[in-house]
């Protein structure tokens, strides 16, 4: 296997066989005692790399409120076992398969209950993609490049993931792992075809999307194929379609999603559109200020032009995969997120690979440069979801609210995250079927939860109203998510209208109402 470093060439004082190396070896570049040194610089780099980003997303987890997708988890995951759980998301709890909330909830049974303990496998699971990145690149273009390849992963958008309580990451990694099994050389055999299977089924008993990615590595098979002048693998591509057909193992909870979110896909301001400028974002969010090493990279290689590798082609292929997702979107699922489509930040790890190895002898020196600025860089590193301040606003709002009266809100978003994150707040949902907002999703998901919990706290507006005199309001800035509540008691309540730049707690004295009150749901 290639390294870039001559003491792999050899074992004990025997050379390998020449008819052994494979074919990409001969354009490493032979390894002298300063590349070796840098070599060991690009590991260290790395490690210190793999230091920063534990601390950092272990801090991060064990502090951060939990969002609502988060939420959601959580409560389909406390459910009393997996039958339950089944049942729930057969009802809308959410929209993936019960893989992951079958292991949260067994994490939950043995006792892990804290934040970080819950969020520690999404953040184990980005540093084994990372290492499998690694690997990819470590048999075409030797151990600098790979060390670099797989830090990139570690300081990518893909950190915004790691920190949460949600199955994206764990997607990520078992995709990497089988695109690392089948990345190996020679012919696969029965036992690498069914690890591969293994984990792309593994991919998609965490989320329903996962099947594009599968299709992805389908087309980087005729894609290598093409290029390597040789035919197609059916074995391999037999391997593939067998792990997309588990899919219909989540048949039932397949369709139960596909009709529930069709309420939402639709609605005119429903925020996952498969738009254009949405699949813009998730570049820019995977690779944020790493764009500017990555375009010095591109033009120092263009120049350069040499030990041009496979690696291009699978790195191309798999950078390429949010695209595919997108399409997926736009013309099957409509409805596109950044989260379904993170498998292209080991396609853009393994970019800065092959473009490194394309450097020849500079390789090594240049992945210890790009390697110094990834760790300088690890300072602007992107939280996702879980370090947006509003919600730690909302929070203390919530805290400090008197125990006096009870508190409604309009916003689904919040509903959920106050109603987990501050545990006896006397916080009811009021429901205003008559004014549906833009975006419904956030209200759909709490009349589900209803549904599935008939004791959480979800009112009909007018009859909470015509019955109860005193009331504090909840509002937040319009990021807390879709409100039609406050519009809705302008006409029927008396308050001062609560500030648009920040959270709120307003006193609400309900007018006398003049017709029948509407039963409670």
């Amino acid at each position: 296997m290639p390294t870039g470093s001559a003491a792999h060439w050899r074992v004990g004082s025997r050379q390998r066989p020449a008819s052994r190396v494979p074919a990409e070896a001969a354009i490493i570049p032979h390894t002298s005692g300063r590349l070796a040194r840098l070599d060991r610089a690009a590991v260290l780099l790395f490690a210190a790399l793999t230091a920063i980003y534990f601390v950092e997303a272990a801090t991060l987890a064990a502090h951060a409120p939990f969002w609502m997708d988060e939420v959601l988890t959580l409560w389909t995951a406390r459910l009393p076992d997996a039958a339950a759980i089944w049942s729930a998301l057969c009802r809308g709890a959410e929209f993936t398969p019960p893989l992951y909330d079958w292991l949260i909830h067994v994490l939950s049974r043995a006792g892990i209950t804290s934040a970080l303990g819950l969020r520690l496998p999404s953040i184990v699971a980005i540093y084994v993609a990372a290492l499998a990145t690694g690997a990819i690149a470590r048999r075409h273009a030797g151990l600098a490049p790979a060390a670099l390849a797989a830090g990139v992963v570690l300081a990518s958008g893909l950190f915004g993931w790691a920190v949460q309580l949600r199955p994206y990451a764990l997607v990520t990694a078992a995709f990497a792992c089988a695109l690392a099994v089948y990345d190996r050389p020679g012919r696969a055999s029965n036992r690498r075809l069914t690890a591969m299977t293994l984990l792309l089924t593994l991919a998609i008993g965490l989320h329903f999307y996962a099947l594009v990615l599968a299709a992805g590595l389908g087309a980087l098979e005729a894609a290598r194929a093409r290029d390597e002048r040789r035919a197609l693998s059916w074995r391999t591509l037999a391997a593939i379609g067998l792990a997309g057909s588990s899919i219909l193992l989540w048949l039932p909870i397949l369709l139960a999603a596909r009709a529930y979110s069709g309420s939402d896909v639709f609605a005119p301001d429903y925020y996952a559109k498969p738009e254009g400028i949405a699949i813009v974002r998730t570049y820019a969010i995977l690779l944020g200020w790493l764009i500017l090493p990555l375009v010095g990279l591109l033009v120092v290689s263009i120049a350069v032009r040499r030990n041009v590798s496979s690696l291009r082609t699978t790195a191309l292929v798999i950078a390429l995969l949010p695209i595919g997702v997108f399409i997926f979107a736009m013309f099957v699922s409509h409805s596109y997120s950044d989260r379904y489509a993170l498998a292209g930040g080991i396609g853009i790890g393994l970019l800065f690979a092959a473009l490194a190895h394309q450097l020849g002898a500079r390789a090594a020196p240049a992945s210890v440069l790009l390697l110094a600025l990834l760790i300088l860089g690890s300072a602007w590193r992107n939280g996702g979801e879980i370090a947006k301040t509003d919600r730690l606003d909302a929070i203390a709002v919530m805290k400090a609210a008197p125990a006096t009266l009870p508190i409604v809100t309009g916003s689904g978003l919040r509903f959920f995250e106050l109603r987990h994150n501050v545990p006896g707040a006397r916080l009811v949902f009021l429901d205003t079927p008559n004014i549906p907002p833009g975006d419904p999703t956030n209200r759909n998901q709490v009349l589900r939860w209803k549904a599935i919990d008939p004791m959480l706290s979800v009112e009909n507006a007018d009859a909470f109203v015509c019955s109860t005199p005193a009331f504090y309001l909840f509002a937040q800035p319009p990021d807390g998510g879709a409100d039609t509540l406050p519009d809705w008691l302008a006409g029927r309540a008396d308050f001062t209208p609560p500030p648009r730049g920040r959270a709120s707690l307003t006193l609400v004295r309900a007018r006398p109402c003049h017709t029948p009150p509407v039963e409670r749901r």
